[in-house]
């Protein structure tokens, strides 16, 4: 299975419903960022899942006859996050830091999405110098839980598992929310089906609510 690095601990409890159902099937996971896992998929990476932080990646491998089907079932929520007291003036908060952590936005959607926002609140220009940049958004917050960082534009979902720290939701209208599909990628082995229905079903909402994310109906 290949999984968005945002999506870790929604596939952890995943995994952790499903195998208490299938204790005799292996589940084997890569993280990265949804970009760099579409290119792994696109060039026949042997995945029998993808969940991926954006819609673009799943439109283009179904362009690419890869996916026998795939649903959308998360949107992603954003924060600032720092392990010291935030300001929940969001600007002030990141017109004081030193080093400002974003994920790579030419492959990662919450990248794409902090850059969004900066650019809409006018602070990429002044902010530019101080940014920080990682190939997926577990490793942007990973700067700022390592202090390589003061504070970050991560997911939700990483610092409620996390659980240190501090941090102030973005706006609703912030930016475009990254959109979480899941995908059976053709010449999937039965077991993927079946976690696929697990992450699609309704009982697996309130999962997806509790850790950080906007169940899609």
């Amino acid at each position: 299975m290949a999984s968005a690095s945002s999506l870790k601990p929604l596939v952890e409890e995943a995994i952790k419903v499903f195998t208490a159902k299938h204790p005799h099937v292996e589940v084997k996971v890569s993280y990265g960022s949804s970009g760099s896992l579409y290119k792994q998929i696109r060039g026949g990476a042997p995945y029998d899942i993808f969940l991926s932080a954006s819609g673009i990646y799943i439109e283009k491998l179904k362009e690419a006859g890869k996916i026998k089907k795939a649903k959308i079932f998360a949107l992603g929520r954003v924060v600032l996050f720092s392990l010291k007291p935030l300001s929940k003036d969001i600007e002030k908060a990141l017109l004081s830091a030193k080093r400002v952590a974003i994920a790579n936005p030419k492959y990662a959607p919450y990248g794409k999405c902090a850059l969004e926002f900066l650019k809409k609140i006018e602070l990429y220009e002044r902010l530019k110098t101080k940014i920080v940049r990682g190939p997926s958004v577990a490793y942007a917050f990973q700067f700022v839980a390592s202090g390589g960082a003061d504070v970050g534009i991560v997911s939700l979902s990483l610092v409620l598992s996390y659980r240190k720290g501090h941090y102030v939701l973005l706006p609703d209208n912030a930016c475009t929310p990254p959109d979480h599909w899941v995908a059976l990628i053709k010449g999937n082995k039965r077991s993927a089906e079946t976690f696929y229905e697990l992450i699609t079903s309704k009982d697996f909402k309130s999962s997806i609510e509790k850790l950080g994310f906007l169940a899609v109906p």
